[in-house]
């Protein structure tokens, strides 16, 4: 079984040396969910893209659940929620642009990312193993609000003030950190 121990150079300090406080972070939920099954189409980075991994956390959320756990058995202590995609400009392809549709959708991405913490926990539990030596975070994602990489797609400050600050409104008392990726700015 191939896990993030297995790729760290022999000294490498891992969950079995936590004095050094070394923390692992998970990797790409998108890219892990396309392999997993949801469908994810149209171009790296569009709006199109985040459309199937956001519908996941409500339409597959077993298949998000599965995701975190893989990557908490691979020895992640931070696990984000599958919330990157979960912007209205993506969310309103579906043709509900109401800011409800969104906060709904970001709170199943953070309920399916502390889903499969509990059981996570629970199966170390029930298994006799050593409890994990550092506490398992569940970061909240605070997104882009369009397309990845795209500066031509930057909405106002006004606007983008307003957005994040009602995306943060949500994730922050589900988290217990944020975690800021390719910030629309």
């Amino acid at each position: 079984e191939r896990s993030i121990h297995a790729m760290c150079p022999p000294n490498f300090p891992t969950a079995d040396a936590p004095q050094v406080g070394i923390t692992i972070l998970d990797g790409g939920m998108g890219h892990l969910l396309r392999r997993k099954g949801v469908e994810v189409t149209g171009p790296l980075g569009s709006l199109q893209r985040f459309l199937g991994v956001a519908l996941a956390n409500t339409q597959t959320p077993e298949i998000v659940q599965a995701a975190h756990r893989e990557y908490l058995d691979a020895g992640s202590t931070v696990i984000t929620t599958n919330s990157y995609s979960c912007v209205p400009a993506a969310l309103e392809l579906t043709g509900d642009a109401s800011w409800e549709f969104t906060a709904t959708s970001i709170t199943a991405a953070c309920e399916q990312a502390r889903q499969a913490r509990e059981s996570f926990l629970a199966d170390v539990s029930a298994s006799g193993a050593p409890a994990p030596s550092a506490a398992i975070h569940v970061a909240g994602c605070v997104p882009p609000l369009r397309e990845s990489y795209r500066a031509d797609c930057v909405i106002g400050d006004e606007e983008m003030a307003e957005s994040y600050e009602k995306i943060v409104s949500v994730l922050a008392p589900l988290c217990d950190l944020l975690l800021v990726e390719t910030m629309s700015c």
